[in-house]
Protein backbone atom coordinates (compact mmCIF):
# COMPACT_ATOMS: atom_id res chain seq x y z
CA UNK A 1 0.00 0.00 0.00
CA UNK A 2 1.21 3.23 -0.85
CA UNK A 3 0.02 6.16 1.62
CA UNK A 4 0.51 9.79 1.11
CA UNK A 5 0.46 12.07 4.32
CA UNK A 6 -0.59 15.51 4.54
CA UNK A 7 -0.08 18.59 7.21
CA UNK A 8 2.76 19.82 9.36
CA UNK A 9 6.77 19.20 9.15
CA UNK A 10 8.36 21.14 11.22
CA UNK A 11 11.41 21.42 13.95
CA UNK A 12 10.88 19.85 16.92
CA UNK A 13 13.36 21.30 19.86
CA UNK A 14 12.51 18.49 22.77
CA UNK A 15 13.85 19.28 26.24
CA UNK A 16 13.18 16.28 28.31
CA UNK A 17 13.03 14.84 32.33
CA UNK A 18 11.59 17.63 33.90
CA UNK A 19 10.23 17.17 37.42
CA UNK A 20 7.28 19.38 36.51
CA UNK A 21 6.06 22.03 33.42
CA UNK A 22 7.72 25.37 34.71
CA UNK A 23 5.18 28.22 35.65
CA UNK A 24 5.78 31.93 34.66
CA UNK A 25 9.04 33.52 35.82
CA UNK A 26 10.97 29.84 36.75
CA UNK A 27 12.87 27.83 35.30
CA UNK A 28 13.29 23.44 35.45
CA UNK A 29 16.27 22.03 34.52
CA UNK A 30 16.03 18.28 31.99
CA UNK A 31 17.77 15.30 31.71
CA UNK A 32 17.66 15.01 27.79
CA UNK A 33 17.42 16.87 24.91
CA UNK A 34 17.02 16.18 21.00
CA UNK A 35 16.63 17.92 17.42
CA UNK A 36 14.13 15.87 15.29
CA UNK A 37 11.46 16.60 12.31
CA UNK A 38 8.40 17.15 14.32
CA UNK A 39 4.82 17.66 13.47
CA UNK A 40 1.67 15.48 13.56
CA UNK A 41 1.97 14.48 9.96
CA UNK A 42 5.84 14.15 9.70
CA UNK A 43 5.59 12.02 12.87
CA UNK A 44 2.44 9.47 11.07
CA UNK A 45 5.07 9.38 8.49
CA UNK A 46 7.72 8.26 10.49
CA UNK A 47 5.90 5.57 11.93
CA UNK A 48 5.01 4.21 9.01
CA UNK A 49 7.91 3.81 7.18
CA UNK A 50 9.67 2.60 10.65
CA UNK A 51 6.91 -0.16 10.31
CA UNK A 52 7.53 -1.28 6.65
CA UNK A 53 5.34 1.12 4.67
CA UNK A 54 5.79 3.30 1.44
CA UNK A 55 5.16 6.78 2.23
CA UNK A 56 5.52 10.52 1.29
CA UNK A 57 4.86 13.27 3.24
CA UNK A 58 3.20 16.63 1.49
CA UNK A 59 3.89 19.74 3.60
CA UNK A 60 5.60 22.95 3.30
CA UNK A 61 9.02 24.46 5.02
CA UNK A 62 10.87 27.61 4.53
CA UNK A 63 14.35 28.10 1.97
CA UNK A 64 16.52 28.10 4.83
CA UNK A 65 18.80 25.96 6.59
CA UNK A 66 15.86 24.19 9.05
CA UNK A 67 14.07 23.36 5.60
CA UNK A 68 17.41 22.10 4.32
CA UNK A 69 17.53 20.16 7.45
CA UNK A 70 13.60 18.84 7.63
CA UNK A 71 14.19 17.59 3.97
CA UNK A 72 17.55 15.28 4.49
CA UNK A 73 15.92 14.08 7.48
CA UNK A 74 12.53 12.87 6.82
CA UNK A 75 14.24 11.27 4.01
CA UNK A 76 16.28 9.41 6.08
CA UNK A 77 14.14 7.88 8.33
CA UNK A 78 12.62 6.34 4.89
CA UNK A 79 9.98 9.04 4.07
CA UNK A 80 9.29 10.02 0.42
CA UNK A 81 9.88 13.74 0.24
CA UNK A 82 8.78 14.99 -3.15
CA UNK A 83 5.89 16.29 -2.47
CA UNK A 84 7.52 18.57 0.34
CA UNK A 85 6.78 22.42 -0.85
CA UNK A 86 9.69 25.06 -0.02
CA UNK A 87 7.84 28.77 0.60
CA UNK A 88 10.46 31.78 -0.34
CA UNK A 89 8.66 33.95 1.87
CA UNK A 90 8.16 32.43 4.86
CA UNK A 91 10.41 30.61 7.50
CA UNK A 92 9.99 26.83 8.57
CA UNK A 93 8.08 25.88 11.57
CA UNK A 94 9.77 25.21 15.03
CA UNK A 95 8.34 24.01 17.92
CA UNK A 96 9.98 23.77 21.45
CA UNK A 97 8.25 20.75 23.41
CA UNK A 98 8.49 20.21 27.31
CA UNK A 99 8.00 17.01 28.76
CA UNK A 100 7.59 15.61 32.22
CA UNK A 101 6.68 12.05 33.06
CA UNK A 102 2.82 12.93 33.00
CA UNK A 103 2.11 15.88 30.71
CA UNK A 104 3.82 18.01 28.14
CA UNK A 105 3.23 21.81 26.92
CA UNK A 106 4.26 22.91 23.74
CA UNK A 107 5.67 26.61 22.61
CA UNK A 108 5.48 26.93 18.20
CA UNK A 109 6.25 29.18 15.47
CA UNK A 110 4.22 27.85 12.66
CA UNK A 111 5.66 29.99 9.71
CA UNK A 112 5.60 28.02 6.55
CA UNK A 113 3.82 25.42 8.35
CA UNK A 114 0.26 27.54 7.77
CA UNK A 115 1.00 28.11 3.83
CA UNK A 116 -0.14 24.34 2.60
CA UNK A 117 -2.50 24.34 0.75
CA UNK A 118 -4.50 21.81 -1.70
CA UNK A 119 -3.09 23.52 -4.74
CA UNK A 120 0.15 21.91 -3.40
CA UNK A 121 -0.81 18.75 -3.43
CA UNK A 122 -0.46 17.71 -7.19
CA UNK A 123 -3.29 15.17 -8.70
CA UNK A 124 -0.41 12.40 -9.25
CA UNK A 125 0.53 12.41 -5.89
CA UNK A 126 -2.84 11.43 -5.17
CA UNK A 127 -3.59 8.93 -8.44
CA UNK A 128 -0.35 7.29 -7.01
CA UNK A 129 -1.41 6.69 -3.46
CA UNK A 130 -3.91 3.89 -2.00
CA UNK A 131 -4.09 6.03 0.94
CA UNK A 132 -4.36 9.84 2.31
CA UNK A 133 -3.52 10.68 6.08
CA UNK A 134 -4.61 14.04 6.46
CA UNK A 135 -3.39 15.85 10.13
CA UNK A 136 -3.37 18.74 12.32
CA UNK A 137 -6.12 21.04 10.27
CA UNK A 138 -6.19 23.07 13.08
CA UNK A 139 -2.56 23.90 12.62
CA UNK A 140 -2.66 24.07 8.91
CA UNK A 141 -5.61 26.20 7.98
CA UNK A 142 -5.07 26.32 4.19
CA UNK A 143 -5.33 22.78 4.65
CA UNK A 144 -7.91 22.76 7.22
CA UNK A 145 -10.36 25.48 6.43
CA UNK A 146 -10.94 23.40 3.15
CA UNK A 147 -10.63 20.00 4.54
CA UNK A 148 -13.98 18.48 2.94
CA UNK A 149 -12.80 19.65 -0.46
CA UNK A 150 -9.37 18.04 -0.13
CA UNK A 151 -11.13 14.23 1.03
CA UNK A 152 -13.59 14.77 -1.12
CA UNK A 153 -10.39 14.79 -3.99
CA UNK A 154 -8.52 12.00 -2.13
CA UNK A 155 -11.80 9.72 -2.96
CA UNK A 156 -11.80 10.79 -6.06
CA UNK A 157 -8.67 8.95 -7.21
CA UNK A 158 -9.69 6.23 -5.70
CA UNK A 159 -7.85 6.58 -2.05
CA UNK A 160 -9.45 5.52 1.19
CA UNK A 161 -9.00 8.43 3.90
CA UNK A 162 -8.33 9.04 7.72
CA UNK A 163 -7.96 12.64 9.39
CA UNK A 164 -6.79 13.28 12.83
CA UNK A 165 -7.75 17.00 13.61
CA UNK A 166 -5.14 17.65 16.28
CA UNK A 167 -6.31 20.21 19.00
CA UNK A 168 -7.49 23.36 18.35
CA UNK A 169 -5.14 26.46 19.99
CA UNK A 170 -7.75 28.45 19.58
CA UNK A 171 -10.11 26.13 20.74
CA UNK A 172 -13.10 27.49 18.09
CA UNK A 173 -13.12 24.01 16.62
CA UNK A 174 -15.56 24.56 13.95
CA UNK A 175 -17.11 21.39 14.58
CA UNK A 176 -19.77 21.46 11.56
CA UNK A 177 -16.96 21.85 9.22
CA UNK A 178 -15.56 18.77 10.51
CA UNK A 179 -18.09 16.83 10.51
CA UNK A 180 -19.18 17.46 6.89
CA UNK A 181 -15.25 16.40 6.14
CA UNK A 182 -16.23 12.80 8.03
CA UNK A 183 -19.13 12.12 5.54
CA UNK A 184 -15.36 11.48 3.23
CA UNK A 185 -13.39 10.26 5.81
CA UNK A 186 -12.85 6.23 6.11
CA UNK A 187 -11.26 6.33 9.57
CA UNK A 188 -11.09 9.20 11.84
CA UNK A 189 -8.37 9.07 14.94
CA UNK A 190 -9.70 12.01 17.48
CA UNK A 191 -7.81 11.99 21.75
CA UNK A 192 -10.93 12.15 23.86
CA UNK A 193 -10.12 16.35 24.03
CA UNK A 194 -10.79 16.20 20.86
CA UNK A 195 -13.76 13.63 20.83
CA UNK A 196 -15.10 16.07 23.83
CA UNK A 197 -15.18 19.68 21.60
CA UNK A 198 -16.22 18.32 18.21
CA UNK A 199 -19.15 16.40 20.15
CA UNK A 200 -20.02 18.46 23.44
CA UNK A 201 -20.49 14.49 24.60
CA UNK A 202 -18.69 13.64 28.11
CA UNK A 203 -18.80 9.58 27.83
CA UNK A 204 -16.48 8.93 25.00
CA UNK A 205 -18.64 5.72 23.33
CA UNK A 206 -21.13 8.11 22.71
CA UNK A 207 -19.55 10.62 21.30
CA UNK A 208 -17.51 8.40 19.06
CA UNK A 209 -20.61 6.61 17.83
CA UNK A 210 -22.09 9.88 17.22
CA UNK A 211 -19.58 10.84 14.93
CA UNK A 212 -19.12 7.02 13.23
CA UNK A 213 -22.92 7.27 12.36
CA UNK A 214 -21.51 9.85 9.93
CA UNK A 215 -19.96 6.97 8.09
CA UNK A 216 -16.36 6.81 9.01
CA UNK A 217 -14.74 4.16 11.66
CA UNK A 218 -13.66 6.28 14.98
CA UNK A 219 -10.81 4.93 16.77
CA UNK A 220 -10.38 7.42 20.24
CA UNK A 221 -7.13 7.62 21.94
CA UNK A 222 -7.92 7.84 25.53
CA UNK A 223 -4.35 7.48 27.07
CA UNK A 224 -4.15 5.09 30.17
CA UNK A 225 -7.44 3.57 29.38
CA UNK A 226 -6.12 2.56 26.32
CA UNK A 227 -8.46 2.83 23.15
CA UNK A 228 -12.44 2.93 21.71
CA UNK A 229 -13.21 1.88 18.25
CA UNK A 230 -16.64 2.76 17.22
CA UNK A 231 -17.75 1.13 13.17
CA UNK A 232 -20.68 2.96 11.74
CA UNK A 233 -22.51 -0.32 11.83
CA UNK A 234 -22.48 1.20 15.97
CA UNK A 235 -19.61 -2.27 16.37
CA UNK A 236 -17.98 -0.59 19.73
CA UNK A 237 -14.40 -2.34 20.47
CA UNK A 238 -12.19 -1.52 23.68
CA UNK A 239 -8.71 -2.03 23.91
CA UNK A 240 -6.35 -1.46 27.13
CA UNK A 241 -3.35 0.24 26.93
CA UNK A 242 -0.14 -1.07 27.56
CA UNK A 243 1.71 0.25 31.02
CA UNK A 244 5.10 1.43 30.39
CA UNK A 245 7.25 4.00 32.30
CA UNK A 246 6.29 6.88 30.09
CA UNK A 247 10.08 9.48 29.30
CA UNK A 248 7.97 11.65 26.26
CA UNK A 249 4.82 11.67 25.23
CA UNK A 250 5.46 13.95 22.74
CA UNK A 251 3.95 11.80 19.63
CA UNK A 252 2.49 8.88 21.08
CA UNK A 253 -1.03 9.27 19.44
CA UNK A 254 0.51 9.53 15.90
CA UNK A 255 2.81 6.55 16.53
CA UNK A 256 -0.77 5.40 17.28
CA UNK A 257 -1.98 6.37 14.45
CA UNK A 258 0.47 5.05 12.24
CA UNK A 259 0.38 1.55 13.23
CA UNK A 260 -3.45 1.21 13.19
CA UNK A 261 -3.72 2.82 9.70
CA UNK A 262 -0.99 -0.37 9.00
CA UNK A 263 -3.26 -2.96 10.62
CA UNK A 264 -6.02 -1.37 9.19
CA UNK A 265 -5.26 -1.00 5.59
CA UNK A 266 -4.04 -4.56 5.92
CA UNK A 267 -7.56 -5.21 6.88
CA UNK A 268 -7.05 -6.78 10.14
CA UNK A 269 -9.43 -7.06 12.48
CA UNK A 270 -10.24 -3.75 14.94
CA UNK A 271 -9.44 -5.82 17.73
CA UNK A 272 -5.77 -6.51 16.58
CA UNK A 273 -5.18 -2.87 15.25
CA UNK A 274 -5.70 -1.52 18.04
CA UNK A 275 -3.70 -3.93 20.20
CA UNK A 276 -1.17 -3.20 18.40
CA UNK A 277 -1.55 0.71 17.80
CA UNK A 278 -1.33 0.73 21.60
CA UNK A 279 1.51 -0.80 21.91
CA UNK A 280 3.28 1.12 19.28
CA UNK A 281 1.91 4.33 21.44
CA UNK A 282 3.70 3.03 24.34
CA UNK A 283 6.80 2.38 23.12
CA UNK A 284 7.02 5.42 21.63
CA UNK A 285 6.65 6.70 25.16
CA UNK A 286 9.53 5.13 26.47
CA UNK A 287 12.09 7.25 23.93
CA UNK A 288 12.15 10.83 23.21
CA UNK A 289 10.85 12.31 20.22
CA UNK A 290 7.94 11.87 18.47
CA UNK A 291 9.61 10.81 15.05
CA UNK A 292 11.83 7.56 14.35
CA UNK A 293 11.35 6.56 17.73
CA UNK A 294 10.12 2.67 16.54
CA UNK A 295 12.85 0.35 15.79
CA UNK A 296 10.44 -1.72 13.25
CA UNK A 297 7.48 -3.68 12.86
CA UNK A 298 8.82 -7.14 14.65
CA UNK A 299 9.53 -4.93 17.85
CA UNK A 300 5.98 -3.59 18.29
CA UNK A 301 4.42 -7.12 17.64
CA UNK A 302 6.69 -8.49 20.43
CA UNK A 303 6.15 -5.93 22.58
CA UNK A 304 2.32 -6.26 21.81
CA UNK A 305 2.36 -9.54 22.95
Amino acid sequence: MRLLVVGDLNVDLIIAGLPALPALGTEQVGTDCSLSPGGSAANVAAGLAALGAEVSLAARVGEDLFGDYLVQAVAELGVGTAPISRDARHRTGITVALACASDRAFATYSGAVRELVPEHIADSALATSDHVHVASVYLVPGVGGRIEELLARARHYGCTTSLDTGFDPAEEWEAERIRRALRHCDVFLPNEVELRELTGESDAETAAGGLAALGPTVVAKLGAEGSLACSPDGCVRRAPAKPVRAIDTTGCGDTFNAAFLLRWLERAPLDDCMRFANAAGALCATRLGGSGVLRGRDEVEAFAG
